[in-house]
């Protein structure tokens, strides 16, 4: 007996294919920025670069994926996370260098700092699922305590980050608010003419 086919259906609403561009145009984007891939040889459970990329399209991901300008370099601060991480299957090496590939480090500097935050993200998943699988309360509360620090972590990294690439730049717009008789509220920049004038 044959499985039926799912059913598709023959027309798509405008929405639907505007979101299908959309996301067409983010996998192109992605692509063209390839990252680190890993494969299990045959008899061994250590996890060793994907070699069907040849050596200059290796380096490059490799560069795109901790922003190290050398192999030694690159390898050292991936091997890091895999190891903070615990990450000992090739689907979570996988996806640990598509993280950090994501976050596009583009320096040595900003390849430690993506390094720092999928470390700090995975360890907090980890206690999270620690606490919920717990039965002790003791446990919970430590666990959900780490969470919030790592977590606090990586939104202060992320911030590090973002300092970094602006050259520490901030932008602060400061605004006047005026509210008139009846309650009207006038934000923005408000040039008040000087008393007898206007």
């Amino acid at each position: 007996m044959t499985k039926p086919k799912p059913q598709v259906p023959e027309t798509i609403s405008e929405e639907e294919k505007a979101a299908l561009v959309k996301w067409q145009e983010h996998k192109n984007a992605y692509q063209e920025r390839p990252a680190i891939g890993f494969t299990a040889s045959e008899g061994d459970y250590k996890v060793q670069f994907d070699g069907s990329k040849g050596g200059g399209l290796t380096r490059m991901a490799l560069m795109n994926t901790t922003g190290c300008h050398t192999l030694d370099s690159g390898v050292t601060l991936l091997s890091q996370v895999l190891n903070a991480t615990k990450s000992e299957s090739v689907d979570t090496c996988n996806a640990v260098a598509e993280w950090m590939n994501g976050i596009q480090p583009q320096t040595p500097l900003e390849g430690m700092v993506a390094a720092q935050m999928v470390t700090a993200h995975t360890l907090a998943m980890n206690f999270a699922n620690r606490a919920i699988k717990s039965d002790r309360v003791d446990h919970i509360d430590s666990n959900i305590k780490r969470v919030a620090k790592l977590m606090g972590a990586f939104a202060k990294h992320m911030e590090t980050l973002q300092k970094f690439r602006s050259n520490g730049q901030q932008t602060i717009q400061v605004q006047h608010v005026q509210v008139n008789e009846g309650g009207q509220a006038i934000v923005g920049n408000v040039n008040q003419a000087p008393s007898g004038q206007g």
